[in-house]
């Protein structure tokens, strides 16, 4: 597992290094610029993204093809690709909480339950994405699974809005609202990661090559 996980990084720093580096040139945006939910917001979807990335790489460079022959099972394929996302995801989160808390800091201003909110919410999106869309990469390869994920994407997107005008309609705050949906938030990552990461074996698993 650690040289898959060696191996990705070495990808990344290769090939994406300048995602990474947009990634942390926006979180530090964040701190001065005037949309600067976004500019948290859009890093950890974009991180989210990579695993997938890094398995179009795969599929270019053979690497799926010649892995097969190696003693790993594809069970430790799908489950670096996830870990690595994890890794991703949760260094990016760090960074946004620094990024934040230096934001309170300059505008006067420190809301314990609106920091915390805000991080649960970046946490749950950032999973969500990549559980949305690493199962069908696996199944259908980076391709034809690009049509789908982007139905994922969409999907998610459009529930979040809903949620959110649902709350207007009903005259909720941010505040209430959020202390509404905490639980039901919480329970989305602890749901969609385990089943994601099962159904993205099952289907690797049958794939063939």
């Amino acid at each position: 597992m650690k040289a898959l996980i060696y191996k990705d990084f070495l990808t990344l720093w290769k090939n994406l290094k300048n995602y990474l580096l947009m990634c942390v040139i926006f979180q530090v945006a964040s701190i001065a610029g005037e949309d600067f939910a976004f500019m948290r917001f859009y890093p950890l979807i974009l991180v989210s993204s990579l695993p997938h990335t890094l398995l179009a790489y795969d599929e270019r460079s053979g690497w799926e093809k010649y892995a097969l022959a190696l003693p790993v099972s594809r069970r430790k394929l799908v489950s670096s690709k996830y870990l690595m996302g994890l890794m991703l995801q949760g260094a990016m989160l760090l960074l946004a909480a620094v990024t934040l808390r230096i934001r309170y800091r300059m505008e006067g201003y420190f809301d314990a339950w609106d920091y915390w909110f805000e991080l649960i919410v970046l946490l749950v999106l950032g999973v969500a994405v990549m559980c949305a869309a690493l199962p069908m990469t696996f199944r259908m390869g980076t391709e034809k699974g690009r049509l789908v994920n982007m139905l994922s994407y969409g999907i998610l997107g459009g529930l979040l809005v809903i949620g959110v005008l649902l709350g207007s309609e009903l005259g909720l705050n941010e505040v209430t609202l959020g202390k509404w949906v905490l639980v039901p938030i919480l329970a989305i990552p602890a749901v969609m990661l385990p089943a994601s990461w099962l159904l993205a074996i099952r289907f690797y698993e049958k794939r063939e090559f």
